[in-house]
């Protein structure tokens, strides 16, 4: 290969390149290409794992995918939230819950506002064939929310399963068959027919949604997770209110709550969650110091708006409710 170099407009050399420059200048051009076909490489394995992350993550988030975690940013992110939240959840829970049907608006939004948080804590599994429903989750969601609707942590963080049973399971540890547990090992368990029919009557003082989630949250009080002085000082004094009622019911055969109260304390404070939210009126007439406490301790009355939801008055115990749930 030649080149020709101009020094001056008369002057000119012919330069002959060695057989080496030749070799180095072919050895450049080589490692160029291979440079260049690494970076083609390296650049495209990049772009695939950027389109991977955005396949998995970001587009799912702007098209509305079926992660229900994905619902907790479109509602903060659209203007009308509370409208998104109906369309959303309400379909599942209205006229099946009637604790959600009588509460006024602004706390409806408060209480649907709160499912996805809750769902997107826990993960879900069916047994015995069992496919579970979106459906399923939002109802047991709520059944969780409107047993803290009052309190600021309302996602039993020790509780990170839900496991669903078509009906009555039979369980290893006791031998039994039940229709629900809530074990130290961070699982709730529910027979799903039972659970269905807890909620159909909604005046039978029996409801396995709201005994087993009332379960959950006292283990979860004492397993040290709650949650700020003022709801732990409210629980003390629910406790020796209860300790001192649990007694006389031991005592006396007759009760107005159902004997399984007897069993434990547990199954004491279960119990009265049931009566507290589907006999409300009866639980304060028969017992009223314990309902008192129970109202403190929950942070809401059922009495304030279960006859006459435009009545509701903010609860003079502890504080407010968050409108942004963390």
């Amino acid at each position: 290969m030649l080149k020709i170099i101009t020094l001056t407009p008369s002057i000119t050399f012919t330069y002959i390149p060695s057989p080496e420059t030749i070799i180095l200048e072919q050895y450049s051009t080589a490692s160029m290409i291979a440079f260049i076909t690494v970076a083609l490489i390296a650049g495209i394995a990049f772009a695939s794992i950027i389109f991977q992350a955005l396949f998995s993550f970001i587009f799912p988030a702007i098209i509305g995918s079926i992660s229900d975690g994905i619902d907790t940013i479109r509602f903060a992110l659209v203007s009308n939230p509370g409208a998104l939240l109906k369309r959303r959840y309400e379909t599942y829970i209205s006229g099946k819950i009637p604790y959600y049907d009588a509460l006024p608006e602004s706390l409806k939004i408060r209480f649907l506002r709160r499912i996805p948080y809750f769902i997107r804590d826990k993960t879900f599994y069916g047994r015995e064939g069992l496919e579970v429903t979106t459906e399923m989750k939002v109802l047991v969601a709520a059944s969780a929310v409107q047993l803290t609707l009052g309190i600021e942590n309302f996602i039993l963080e020790k509780f990170h399963t839900i496991v669903f049973y078509p009906a009555k399971y039979l369980s290893n540890i006791t031998g039994l068959y039940h229709v629900g547990e809530a074990n130290i090992r961070g699982m709730v368990v529910i027979s799903w027919s039972d659970f269905e029919k807890g909620y159909r009557d909604g005046k039978d003082k029996y409801n396995v949604g709201l005994h087993e989630m009332a379960h959950a949250l006292d283990l979860d009080t004492r397993a040290g997770n709650y949650y700020d002085d003022e709801f732990v000082n409210r629980y003390r004094r629910w406790l020796k209110t209860a300790h001192e009622e649990f007694d006389r019911m031991q005592d006396n055969g007759e009760h107005f709550l159902r004997s399984y109260a007897a069993t434990n304390m547990q199954e004491f404070f279960a119990v009265c969650v049931e009566h507290f939210f589907e006999a409300p009126a009866e639980f304060k007439q028969n017992l009223p110091e314990l309902y008192t406490e129970l109202c403190r301790l929950l942070n809401q009355d059922p009495l304030q708006f279960s006859s006459r939801p435009s009545a509701l008055k903010p609860t003079s115990f502890s504080t407010p409710i968050p409108d942004n749930p963390a």
